[in-house]
């Protein structure tokens, strides 16, 4: 069996960036990587222990990011990169229209989780 290439580090801090943990992101880039494959497959190509694979394909899959196919073993496979691409496009417009209607001049009734992370982005817009 060919050795696949390891997890690609910066897409997966960006997808954990854009909401996924840890395991979550490693399974979606492993899944595009190998282009679908078993819970074994996966396991072997990322740091996610076995066990775990099954429960974080099942929040990808919650996501519309995945689809199983409950063979014997299960095959996971991912959706196009452009469906997922557009997956969090929406989800980024989404947020960003809510938090415009929660903010005012000064004041943002976000959790201070949320406004800690985007504060990058709101330096970015204000140069």
């Amino acid at each position: 069996m060919t050795e696949s290439p390891p997890v690609q580090p910066m897409a997966v801090e960006l997808l954990q960036d854009l909401g996924m943990s840890q395991y979550e992101a490693s399974i979606y880039v492993a899944l595009l990587r190998l282009r679908g494959g078993t819970a074994r497959e996966v396991s072997e190509t990322t740091s996610v222990p076995r066990t775990r694979i099954y429960d974080a394909v099942e929040r990808l899959q919650d996501r519309g990011l995945v689809d199983v196919q409950n063979n014997s073993p299960k095959q996971f496979q991912p959706v196009g990169r452009e469906t997922t691409l557009r997956h969090f496009r929406h989800k980024y417009d989404d947020t960003v229209t809510e938090l415009a209607a929660s903010c005012r001049p000064r004041t943002c009734r976000t959790p201070a989780g949320t406004a800690r992370r985007l504060d990058h982005y709101w330096e970015r817009c204000s140069r």
